[in-house]
Parts: C-alpha cells; sequence; structure tokens
C-alpha cells in the first residue's frame, strides 16, 4: 500500500511486472475487504435495529431504489479506459475525470428536480427533502471515479480495500451516533452522506493526483 503521486501516476514500465503475486494479492484484499465490509454491516444492523423502526428502514428503501438505479449510468465504462488503457497520459485522464464529473452532476440535478415526484409517487412527502440530500452523494462519488481507477491500475489493491473499510466504518460509527441521538432516517440519510464524503478524502489521499483545467 502506498500513496501515488503525479510522477508515478502516468509511469507504465513497471505495470506488467510480477503480475501473478500482484493479482493473488487483489483477489486476498477483496476477499479480506469483502469479510470485514459484511461482519460490520451485520454489527451495524444488530445496534440500529434496536434504535430505528421498520418505517424508517423503508422510507430510506424507497429512495435506495431510484438512486440504485441512476447509479448504473454513472461510470459509462470510462474507469474501465483508464485501467485496461496500456499507455494514459494526464491529459487524458484530465479529460475523462471531467466528463465523470459532469455525468455525476447532471444525475445528481436529475434526482434532486426529481425528489417532489419520488414523494408523490410514495405518497410520503418527507422523501421530497431525504431524496434532495441524498443526491450530494453522486457529485461525491464522481469526484473520485478516475482516482479509483488509477489505484486499480497499479494494483493498489490495499488503499482501495482501506478506503471501503475505514469509509464504512465511519459512516456505521455516525449513523450509530445519529441515531442515538433521535434522528431517526436522518441517521440513514447521514451515514450515507458521510460514507460519500469519506471515501472520497481517503481516495484523494491515496491518489494524489489533480486533474488539468478544460
Amino acid at each position: 500500500m502506498k500513496i501515488l503521486d503525479k510522477k508515478t501516476l502516468f509511469d507504465s514500465t513497471n505495470l506488467g511486472q510480477d503480475m501473478a503475486r500482484k493479482s493473488v494479492r487483489g483477489g486476498l484484499a477483496t476477499l479480506s475487504t469483502q469479510g470485514v465490509q459484511f461482519a460490520l454491516t451485520i454489527g451495524s444492523t444488530a445496534v440500529l435495529a434496536r434504535l430505528l423502526t421498520p418505517a424508517d428502514y423503508g422510507l430510506i428503501g424507497m429512495v435506495t431504489v431510484v438512486v440504485n438505479f441512476a447509479q448504473m449510468f454513472k461510470n459509462v465504462g470510462l474507469s474501465m479506459a483508464t485501467v485496461q488503457k496500456s499507455d494514459i497520459s494526464n491529459n487524458q485522464i484530465s479529460t475523462l475525470f471531467w466528463i465523470n464529473l459532469l455525468i455525476s452532476v447532471i444525475l445528481g440535478f436529475c434526482i434532486l428536480a426529481g425528489a417532489p415526484l419520488v414523494a408523490l409517487f410514495y405518497g410520503k412527502p418527507e422523501l421530497t427533502a431525504v431524496t434532495a440530500v441524498l443526491s450530494l452523494s453522486f457529485v461525491l462519488s464522481g469526484m473520485t471515479i478516475q482516482h479509483r481507477a488509477l489505484l486499480q491500475r497499479h494494483m493498489q489493491f490495499g488503499s482501495l480495500a482501506t478506503i471501503q473499510i475505514v469509509g464504512l466504518a465511519i459512516s456505521i460509527a455516525v449513523t450509530i451516533v445519529l441515531a442515538c441521538i433521535g434522528w431517526r432516517y436522518w441517521a440513514l440519510v447521514g451515514g450515507a452522506i458521510v460514507l460519500a464524503l469519506a471515501e472520497t478524502l481517503l481516495t484523494f489521499f491515496f491518489c494524489r493526483w489533480i486533474p488539468e483545467r478544460m
């Protein structure tokens, strides 16, 4: 696990070396990450089940359907171009970054604009604010698509695992605290935003690349 900077990000000379060992380490890191995430999720669910009601979960579940559908269009395969291309330049990745960010902003705006319709469809007025707040996660996650692709390109699976596990742990801690002080379903919303923010900051820490201006 190392921190990537501009000097190493676009150096392709060592990418093909020791692929077998790197692949095994990547597989182990992925399995370990999934195991830790599963344990954290099960543990947090057991705690939150005592603090929140089924109605709270149901309310967020209604919005999750819309958010997950929009997530399908966020990447559009641009990250794979970064991972698989043999040689890349700062200019090329910068262009992909701005395209990804633009798509994420558009999707976030569409969800924000459609928030009243979601509330109307389910007959739950409170969903307007919930949907609007969750739209922020698209912009945050869209900012790191290319950074994560660069980490994956350099097989920094330890860094990617740390981002996911630490981000989830912080999100769970915030959700539990908010649930304890009576935020109800807003605790889940707050946890989702904190997750996106934590993963964004951690990604920027491990991949210290700044895109060129358009």
